[in-house]
């Protein structure tokens, strides 16, 4: 009898296993789940229950249930300070780059100068940082928003996107003045905002 208990047990936790990986798997086409240790953390309880049962029916001796054990990192909310560099780049320019990130999610903001990775900056929300020091040329700008920065990306709630327009720095002598640009651009939604943005595949966003 105790035998069957923990067998249906066993059976219920793999059953509802099976459905919370269907509901993650839904998670991860919306970008609520964003990483593979997302994934791993959303489904954590789940695991927790299908290990605790299959070790309870494995302990009874002649009803062997395989686990294999997995370490779970529970949900977290991982954060840089603002205005961390996770690439700082030559930065010996005079132009200087204004980012606000009025949004609710913290962001990533990715400048590339041709196809190279001039710099990166994190942004928590409702926050601004001046990338200073920035090298004339003409920069595409991306960014990516989220919840909980594993060190490579954002493992909850994410979102990638471009400003369709590039923005270009440059440094012009006279006998008497030197003229630079300073650019400033917003991370989410202003009135009378003239810098549009689009949606990047997770795979195209500059790593």
């Amino acid at each position: 009898m105790e035998a069957r208990v923990q067998h249906e047990a066993y059976v219920a936790s793999l059953r509802a296993f099976t459905t919370e990986l269907g509901t993650t798997l839904g998670r991860v086409g919306s970008m609520t789940v964003c990483t593979a240790g997302g994934v791993f953390a959303d489904l954590s309880g789940k695991l927790q229950m299908l290990d605790q049962t299959g070790k309870a029916l494995r302990a009874l001796g002649d009803y062997p249930a395989d686990v294999v054990p997995v370490k779970v990192a529970k949900k977290q909310n991982r954060r840089l300070a603002n205005g961390t560099f996770l690439r700082s780049g030559r930065r010996d320019g005079r132009g200087s780059l204004q980012i606000d990130n009025g949004a609710s999610r913290d962001a990533v903001v990715t400048v590339l100068r041709g196809k190279a990775k001039a710099f990166s900056v994190y942004l928590r929300r409702k926050s601004s940082f001046k990338v200073r020091g920035v090298r004339d040329g003409t920069y595409e700008v991306f960014f990516t928003h989220g919840a909980d920065w594993d060190g490579r990306a954002f493992s909850r709630t994410c979102s990638f996107e471009q400003f369709e327009k590039s923005v270009r720095f440059r440094t012009t002598y006279t006998s008497t003045q030197i003229r630079w640009h300073d650019w400033r651009v917003t991370l989410h939604t202003v009135s009378g905002g003239n810098a549009p943005t689009k949606t990047v595949d997770p795979g195209a966003f500059p790593g």
